[in-house]
Formats: structure tokens, sequence, C-alpha cells
């Protein structure tokens, strides 16, 4: 991978860069991911932590145990809404 991947929430108040490849998908159907997108569930890319950095701007923080019983962090922009990470 020559560049890292980049994005951002829809107002582009908050930005990030991947410096590693997405090399795995993960859908999920929960109660909560599909409150969340107003959709059927959700797909996530699973990434290393450490290859995951914000370029611009600050996310805020909603916790909320999962089903599994684990606290679960989703990160989003405090302006638009754009759901960021988790």
């Amino acid at each position: 991978m020559s560049e890292p991947l980049t994005g951002g929430c829809l107002c582009g108040a908050v930005r990030y860069e991947v410096d590693a490849p997405v090399t795995r998908l993960v859908a999920c159907y929960c109660a909560d991911c599909r409150k969340a997108t107003s959709a059927g569930g959700s797909v996530s890319a699973v990434i290393p932590a450490s290859a995951f950095r914000i370029t611009r701007g600050r996310t805020r923080v909603f916790t909320k145990t999962a089903d599994s019983g684990a606290p679960i962090d989703r990160h989003f922009c405090g302006d638009c809404g754009s759901w960021i990470y988790n």
C-alpha cells in the first residue's frame, strides 16, 4: 500500500487516515447497529488500531453495553453526527 486510505465525516470537520490495507469486513445486524445506521445493519472494516489516526477534528463518543455485555465506544462527528469508528 503506497498511500494511506483517507476519509472523514459528512461535513468535513473530522478526517482520518488508515495506514494498513483493509483485509476483512464484518457485517453486524444487532439492534444497536440497525439503530445507528437507520438500516438493516452495518459493515465495518477491521484494521489494527495502530494503523488508524484522526488527522483533523475530534470525535464525540457514545458508550453503550453491547449484546455481548462488553462496552462499545461509538465515535462520531459532533457537528454532523457521522459515525467514524468504534
